[in-house]
């Protein structure tokens, strides 16, 4: 969940309006995502073969802006949702 609640944030820097669409995406990222594994030795002491994992965060490994949209933009179009 708290990876999904993120994701507007990503958004707003990477949308702009264009005449073809309000918020169209002009970005490429990659998420990863980091687990809490628990010890092998752990999981068997408590009658489970196959250990168990949480979600302990993510990291945006790549984000790739089109870099002509910040500084011109066509008529009718706006750069990025965050300079607004």
């Amino acid at each position: 969940n708290r990876v999904l609640r993120a994701n507007p944030v990503f958004e707003a820097f990477g949308n702009a309006k264009t005449l073809r669409n309000d918020n169209s995406s002009r970005f490429g990222k990659f998420t990863q995502l980091q687990f809490d594994v628990e010890d092998t030795s752990y999981a068997n002491l408590n009658g489970r073969a196959i250990p168990s994992c949480l979600l302990a965060g993510s990291k945006c490994i790549t984000y790739l802006l089109e870099k002509s949209r910040v500084v011109s933009v066509s008529q009718g179009e706006r750069t990025y949702h965050i300079f607004y």
